[in-house]
């Protein structure tokens, strides 16, 4: 008799705790949204890792942003073959009063750059080579950057998002937050305290996606500079 009250207890408390941690997350992304929206500046550096043929390719990347719209961001990546990985080709976009920008340079060849139609086009130029960096940094800080447009969505915009326990990225204590995006499971690792995302982990069939950031500063100075030239050396 004991034992089945337990039971029945039990099955009538599961519910309660699917909804909090539902709820939980909800509170979470939205403190996120909110905590980036009232950023005046924002600089990072990251990776994305991700494991291809058996051997783990890296996205190396660094950001600058100051309100309302001036943006930087720069990744470089190896070559794909592991014996060529010392062949690495960097790039960067930014924006600023004159416009948008986007900077290439492969091994062995000259620098080009190109003027693009506005800063959203060079977010979406850089999203895929960036292994969804760009874009991720680019839609947490300016939301409206694609306005209505489904594919400019922030990946605070979780389906089925629920809470899925605490740990620790780059010395911060984080909440875990899992949902679904464009079709595939995504895991959040958001600050307890500053709500600002540290890792993005991604499953696109059977490749993950890390995607870390670090170093993050806020609300300090950025030099103007900073968003008017391509990289150097």
């Amino acid at each position: 008799m004991v034992q089945r009250r337990r039971v029945i207890l039990a099955s009538l408390a599961a519910p309660c705790v699917v909804r909090a941690n539902v709820a939980d997350a909800a509170v979470i992304l939205r403190r996120a949204r909110e905590r980036y929206a009232g950023l005046k500046t924002y600089q990072d550096h990251g990776n994305v890792r991700y494991r291809l043929v058996g051997s783990v390719n890296e996205v190396t990347f660094e950001t600058a942003f100051v309100r309302p719209d001036m943006f930087r961001f720069e990744w470089s990546k190896g070559h794909p073959f592991p014996p060529l990985r010392h062949f690495v080709t960097r790039s960067a976009i930014w924006g600023n009063a004159d416009g948008a920008f986007t900077w290439i340079r492969y091994p062995g060849r000259d620098a080009t750059m190109r003027k693009d139609a506005s800063l959203a086009m060079s977010v979406a130029g850089a999203t895929g080579v960036s292994s969804g960096a760009a874009h991720t940094i680019a839609t947490l800080l300016m939301p409206d950057l694609w306005r209505e447009e489904s594919y400019g969505k922030s990946v605070l915009d979780l389906e089925s998002a629920q809470w899925a326990g605490a740990d620790a990225a780059d010395g911060v204590a984080v909440h875990r937050i899992r949902g679904q995006q464009r079709g595939g499971p995504v895991e959040l690792w958001i600050g307890k305290e500053d709500g600002l995302l540290r890792r993005v982990v991604t499953e696109l069939g059977s490749t993950v996606f890390t995607e870390s950031r670090e170093c993050i500063l806020i609300d300090a100075d950025v030099p103007a500079s900073r968003f008017a030239s391509p990289p150097t050396g």
